[in-house]
């Protein structure tokens, strides 16, 4: 293998020397793979350009007229310009996992924020590591493509069942494997309801079900309150201070109990999670369990920063995007709560819009659907608390802006589909 500097070299040279040969490569070279940052601008400028003349080139790039020159006249002939731009990005990769290191090395305190900044750093590297991604052509794209839809049309692939037949059939099916869909509302809307109605549905409709369940705002017996009040009937207020149960309740509870025992979901055992701890536990529940059929995340807005330098804006679209590819790599929908600001409060109308979203637009970007839970009776008295809208305001498997009307169960915290 011919040194890094060289390599480099050789690639612009060929780059300078022929301008049908970047139609040839799989991937261009990003500028930041380049050691020498000379050799990147001039690679950057190739790019942008629409010709490879020096003079254009130097232009553009800020690199004297003459070393471009240099380099196209001691341009390689070469066939393969492929075995160079892999080269520049193997080194680039290596260089930033030994930069990480060494980082690490130099730490001086190991505490807290040190592990999770460590969490960060090892999710970029396993980006950077993933490699190359290779141009698919035609013949492999439609072989690929009928492959996948004789797998759907056998059962081999299939949506996960949302635990609600009405929003199924607006999601072509239920919920996509690699999805994430956002569930948004203000608080006290029924976001966590929603997502916990949807699970005890699933689990009544395919009792093999399995789950992972991330609630940052409520401990695991609380959790399980609110499930077990859905399942059995019993108020959710009764369950949890206990001691006024029937002895029906108990007999309740104890079914419920038993109904549970096989099932499959796991739980966040410290509501203190950032984002990378949800993708570790996520794909060590998948482990445990030999499968996973969805995750549920309640909610993004109080994830742990795991860094205390970036704005809520910015921790928001970092975390909506790790959540995303953490779907994508376990080929399971990511569920997603959030919340809405207070502009809907100020307006007459009162149901929520894709601008309600708290915190920026990486919500919106990054969700395949978005659906807004509204309870109109919660601003207006004279309207029955017990209605509940789901107002689909994005979605990439069917029809949108659309509107769901539920029975929203305040003693169980329960959605109910209405006939």
């Amino acid at each position: 293998m011919i040194e890094m500097e060289q390599a480099e070299e050789c690639f612009i040279g060929m780059m300078l020397a022929d301008e049908d040969i970047a139609a040839t490569l799989e991937v261009y070279p990003q500028r930041e793979w380049f050691k020498n940052k000379m050799l990147g601008k001039i690679s950057d400028a190739i790019q942008k350009s629409n010709s490879i003349d020096p003079l254009e080139i130097s232009n553009l790039c800020g690199v004297p007229h003459l070393e471009i020159v240099k380099l196209q006249v001691n341009a390689p002939i070469s066939h393969n310009p492929n075995a160079y731009a892999n080269q520049i990005y193997n080194q680039h990769k290596g260089r930033m996992i030994i930069q990480t290191a060494k980082k690490w090395i130099d730490h001086c305190t190991y505490n807290k924020d040190f592990f999770d900044e460590t969490d960060s750093d090892m999710n970029r590297l396993q980006q950077i590591s993933g490699g190359v991604h290779e141009v698919v052509f035609t013949k492999q794209l439609l072989d690929e493509w009928i492959t996948d839809k004789e797998k759907r049309i056998c059962g081999e692939i299939k949506p996960v069942p949302s635990g609600f037949p009405s929003l199924d059939r607006m999601f072509s099916g239920g919920l996509h494997r690699g999805d994430l869909v956002t569930v948004a509302g203000r608080p006290g809307s029924g976001k966590s309801s929603f997502l916990k109605s949807g699970l005890i549905n699933m689990f009544k409709g395919k009792p093999e079900t399995k789950a992972a369940i991330f609630s940052i705002e409520m401990s695991p017996n609380e959790y399980l309150d609110r499930m077990c009040s859905e399942w059995t009937g019993v108020p959710g207020t009764k369950l949890r201070e206990a001691v006024h149960l029937t002895e029906s309740d108990l007999d309740a509870v104890m079914e419920f109990t038993r109904s549970f025992h096989d099932k499959n979901f796991s739980f966040n055992r410290v509501q203190s999670c950032t984002v990378y701890d949800i993708v570790r536990l996520a794909k060590a529940a998948k482990l445990r369990m030999h499968g996973l059929d969805v995750i549920l995340v309640d909610h993004l807005h109080i994830i742990k920063n795991h860094n205390s330098r970036l704005q809520e804006r910015d921790r928001l679209a970092e975390q909506t995007i790790t959540l995303k590819r953490l779907g994508q790599e376990l080929d399971v929908p990511v569920v997603l709560a959030a919340q809405c600001n207070r502009q809907q409060e100020n307006r007459p109308d009162k149901t929520p819009q894709m601008s309600d979203l708290r915190g920026g637009g990486s919500i919106e970007e990054d969700s395949n659907c978005v659906l807004f839970i509204h309870r109109p009776g919660l601003y207006d008295s004279a309207v029955d608390a017990g209605i509940a809208e789901v107002a689909l305001r994005k979605n990439r498997h069917g029809p949108s802006p659309a509107k769901l009307v539920f029975r929203f169960d305040c003693d169980r915290t329960a959605f109910i589909e209405m006939a």
